[in-house]
């Protein structure tokens, strides 16, 4: 057989093996594979492995606008899932911020959330892909605007660089990731070379440099995705299934899930009621552990104050009769542990309809990825263990 046909053959191996591996590990429910994006990286290996295949099949090889298709979606995709990437890794600068304060920074924190999914991630690539397919069709690509692209790519690879270089994340991770957007710059630089007009003896050693490249990129991918290391982390041993799924109580007095579960509750405008329950719940767990004397009869007048001035949003009954009859109640030890008993069965009730919603689902991804990067990817945990959650010890 030709060497150039053994050598075109090379590449084909680790990616396909690489595709493979990426779909047995997103069934697994891999963790990494959510960190470091699954359909963008499906889409950027099988983008290589096409422009692969048509840069040696003539009935593709001579169609320079479908090459030019592929590597185009190749340099998207990748800049998107670097992108990705450090949005991920902004999280612990929300944290950090000394500019925000108290509970502003669970509710800041939290509207990232979307960070997770990646349908926002996959949006702009589609849109960027399309635009510069569009100018490429209209406006036939030349040598100079070749160069252009190759100029562009460079000055994005740095852009990423720096940011990963000044991130947060442990020395082998900002290594390995330094060195994969390199090797993606190499590559991306062969992609053009491969459009151009070469010596033939110059084009063989440019396909052999190619094709290595492909390899090598390839392997840090696989290094990334922690393909080669014995400690998997899956989804099952995160936190939201072994503590703060367990109890109600415990789930609330989480920041991050207070702010899911209250915007479920808001969702619904007309439902005045349970705003109104939900704070009752806080304040008499607050006045329940407060231990000062003083501050129990403060808190005890703002409880009946708020109780007066909402009772009549109230629809249980049960509920309403016990929030009438407060002020006849003088025993101080447990003036509102009727009015709790209730107020937590109805609560839990709807905590009960929250977790079937996909409110639900987007809090236990969020706090799935924080696991991940408190876990695997910071140098010091920036959320879990730094950040008023010292009801999770005790579990």
């Amino acid at each position: 057989m030709d060497v150039h046909k053994i050598l075109w053959l090379i590449p084909i191996i680790p990616e396909i093996l690489f595709i493979i591996s990426l779909f047995y590990y997103k069934i697994k429910s891999y963790l990494s594979i959510t960190f470091n994006s699954f359909n963008l990286i499906i889409i950027n290996v099988c983008s290589l492995f096409i422009y692969h295949l048509s840069f040696e099949i003539n009935n593709f090889g001579s169609n320079e606008f479908f090459k030019f298709n592929c590597y185009i979606i190749f340099f998207f995709s990748y800049v998107i899932r670097i992108k990705r990437i450090l949005d991920f890794l902004s999280l612990s600068y929300i944290l950090k911020s000394e500019n925000i304060k108290g509970k502003d920074k669970s509710r800041i924190l939290y509207e990232k959330a979307y960070f997770c999914f990646e349908l926002s991630y996959f949006i702009q690539l589609t849109i960027l892909s399309s635009i510069s397919i569009y100018f490429s069709y209209k406006y036939k690509i030349t040598i100079t605007a070749k160069y252009i692209i190759e100029l562009v790519s460079l000055i994005i690879s740095i852009f990423l660089t720096y940011k990963i270089a000044v991130s947060d994340m442990k020395k082998k991770f900002k290594k390995c990731y330094l060195m994969e957007i390199l090797i993606f710059l190499l590559l991306f630089s062969n992609f053009i070379l491969s459009e151009m007009s070469l010596p033939p003896k110059i084009i063989i050693y440019q396909r052999i440099c190619f094709y290595l490249t492909e390899i090598l990129f390839i392997t840090l991918l696989s290094i990334n995705y922690k393909f080669f290391s014995l400690n998997h982390t899956f989804k099952q041993n995160c936190l939201i299934n072994k503590k703060l799924n367990s109890d109600f109580s415990l789930f609330i007095n989480n920041e991050l899930c207070f702010q899911s579960f209250i915007t479920f509750i808001r969702k619904n405008k007309n439902d005045i009621e349970l705003p109104i329950i939900l704070k009752l719940y806080l304040d008499i767990n607050s006045y329940t552990i407060n231990s000062l004397q003083d501050e129990k009869n403060k808190n005890v007048q703002n409880i009946i104050g708020y109780i007066n001035n909402n009772k009549q949003f109230i629809k249980s009954e049960n509920l309403k009769e016990k929030l009438e009859n407060i002020g006849n109640n003088n025993n101080e030890q447990n003036k509102f542990d009727e009015i709790y008993k209730i107020i937590y069965v109805i609560l839990d009730k709807k905590y009960k309809e929250y977790k079937i919603n996909k409110e639900y689902k987007k809090l236990s991804a969020f706090l799935d990825l924080i696991f991940y990067l408190d876990e695997y990817i910071f140098v010091k945990p920036f959320y879990l263990e730094s950040y008023q959650n010292e009801e999770l010890d005790i579990v």
